[in-house]
């Protein structure tokens, strides 16, 4: 049920998100030519890219590797392998808290445009 489009790598991925911004990112840790960690930098460091959600996920499953990918704000890390159901389970919630984040700032807006012109 949902639109997908890939890239073989992060340098790939840069380029079509500062195209066309996605609603999520999946991304595996290790890539070729820029790594996960790196895409997670330059994705988070961009104001047009920073509040996409991102979840990595890795066959590297040691307590340092996950703390690193956690500290590169990631919304989520999974290893691999992980099921269908599970990945799409996380997709789903995090699709759902991000279209609830949309909503409350579209409400906000809202809010502020009314208390502006004195209704």
């Amino acid at each position: 049920g949902y639109d997908a489009a890939s890239a073989c790598d992060g340098e790939q991925l840069l380029r079509a998100t500062a195209e066309s911004p996605p609603d999520l990112i999946l991304l595996d840790a290790m890539m070729p030519r820029l790594d996960g960690f790196a895409t997670v930098r330059a994705l988070r460091s961009n104001p047009a890219t920073c509040r996409i959600p991102i979840i990595m996920f890795s066959a590297r499953g040691d307590d340092e590797f996950v703390r690193a990918a956690w500290e590169q704000d990631v919304n989520l890390f999974l290893n691999k392998p992980f099921s269908r159901a599970e990945l799409l389970s996380f997709v789903g919630r995090v699709l759902a808290s991000r279209d609830e984040a949309r909503c409350m700032e579209r409400a906000q807006a809202c809010t502020e445009a009314v208390s502006t012109r004195g209704f």
